[in-house]
Protein backbone atom coordinates (compact mmCIF):
# COMPACT_ATOMS: atom_id res chain seq x y z
CA UNK A 1 0.00 0.00 0.00
CA UNK A 2 1.39 3.37 -1.03
CA UNK A 3 0.70 6.34 1.20
CA UNK A 4 0.36 9.61 -0.71
CA UNK A 5 2.03 12.58 0.96
CA UNK A 6 1.41 16.25 0.30
CA UNK A 7 4.23 18.69 -0.47
CA UNK A 8 4.96 19.11 3.26
CA UNK A 9 5.25 15.37 3.95
CA UNK A 10 1.83 14.98 5.58
CA UNK A 11 -0.41 12.00 4.81
CA UNK A 12 -2.78 13.45 2.23
CA UNK A 13 -5.93 11.38 2.86
CA UNK A 14 -5.81 12.00 6.62
CA UNK A 15 -5.49 15.74 6.10
CA UNK A 16 -8.37 15.70 3.62
CA UNK A 17 -10.50 13.86 6.20
CA UNK A 18 -9.58 16.42 8.89
CA UNK A 19 -10.48 19.31 6.58
CA UNK A 20 -13.82 17.71 5.65
CA UNK A 21 -14.63 17.08 9.33
CA UNK A 22 -13.76 20.66 10.28
CA UNK A 23 -15.89 22.03 7.45
CA UNK A 24 -18.91 20.05 8.64
CA UNK A 25 -18.23 21.04 12.27
CA UNK A 26 -18.09 24.71 11.31
CA UNK A 27 -21.43 24.41 9.48
CA UNK A 28 -22.96 22.67 12.50
CA UNK A 29 -21.76 25.46 14.78
CA UNK A 30 -23.40 28.04 12.51
CA UNK A 31 -26.65 26.06 12.63
CA UNK A 32 -26.53 25.65 16.41
CA UNK A 33 -25.86 29.36 16.92
CA UNK A 34 -29.06 30.17 15.03
CA UNK A 35 -31.06 27.63 17.05
CA UNK A 36 -29.58 28.32 20.50
CA UNK A 37 -29.62 32.11 20.73
CA UNK A 38 -28.52 32.22 24.40
CA UNK A 39 -25.63 29.79 23.99
CA UNK A 40 -22.04 30.64 23.21
CA UNK A 41 -20.64 28.14 20.74
CA UNK A 42 -16.94 28.28 19.95
CA UNK A 43 -15.22 26.51 17.08
CA UNK A 44 -11.40 26.26 16.99
CA UNK A 45 -9.69 24.83 13.93
CA UNK A 46 -6.75 23.05 15.58
CA UNK A 47 -5.91 21.32 12.29
CA UNK A 48 -5.42 24.68 10.58
CA UNK A 49 -3.21 25.96 13.38
CA UNK A 50 -1.03 22.84 13.43
CA UNK A 51 -0.82 22.70 9.64
CA UNK A 52 0.28 26.34 9.58
CA UNK A 53 3.22 25.46 11.87
CA UNK A 54 4.22 22.48 9.72
CA UNK A 55 3.91 24.42 6.45
CA UNK A 56 5.93 27.34 7.85
CA UNK A 57 8.52 25.56 9.99
CA UNK A 58 11.52 27.64 8.86
CA UNK A 59 9.76 30.79 10.04
CA UNK A 60 9.45 29.28 13.53
CA UNK A 61 13.04 28.01 13.57
CA UNK A 62 12.45 24.29 12.98
CA UNK A 63 14.37 22.30 10.40
CA UNK A 64 12.29 19.11 10.44
CA UNK A 65 8.69 19.33 11.70
CA UNK A 66 8.31 15.54 11.84
CA UNK A 67 11.35 14.87 14.00
CA UNK A 68 10.32 14.55 17.65
CA UNK A 69 12.76 16.23 20.02
CA UNK A 70 12.28 13.48 22.57
CA UNK A 71 11.79 9.75 22.37
CA UNK A 72 15.18 8.91 20.91
CA UNK A 73 13.81 6.39 18.41
CA UNK A 74 16.01 7.27 15.47
CA UNK A 75 14.91 7.92 11.88
CA UNK A 76 12.54 8.83 10.43
CA UNK A 77 10.74 10.57 13.32
CA UNK A 78 13.03 10.01 16.32
CA UNK A 79 10.17 8.38 18.19
CA UNK A 80 10.15 5.29 20.37
CA UNK A 81 6.92 4.61 22.31
CA UNK A 82 8.94 2.86 25.03
CA UNK A 83 11.12 5.91 25.68
CA UNK A 84 8.79 8.88 26.09
CA UNK A 85 9.55 12.50 26.90
CA UNK A 86 10.92 13.00 30.38
CA UNK A 87 12.26 9.47 30.85
CA UNK A 88 15.78 10.39 29.79
CA UNK A 89 18.06 13.10 31.13
CA UNK A 90 18.51 14.72 27.70
CA UNK A 91 15.14 15.01 26.02
CA UNK A 92 16.00 17.18 23.01
CA UNK A 93 18.63 17.42 20.32
CA UNK A 94 21.65 19.43 21.40
CA UNK A 95 21.62 23.09 20.42
CA UNK A 96 23.03 23.55 16.95
CA UNK A 97 22.00 20.09 15.71
CA UNK A 98 18.48 21.18 14.77
CA UNK A 99 15.11 19.97 15.90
Amino acid sequence: MTIELDRYGCIKHLNEAAKAFNHQLRLLCIQLRSELKNAVIVYVDIYGIKFHFIANTPYYGFKNPFLACCGHGGPPCNYNPNITCGKLVSMCVKKGQGS
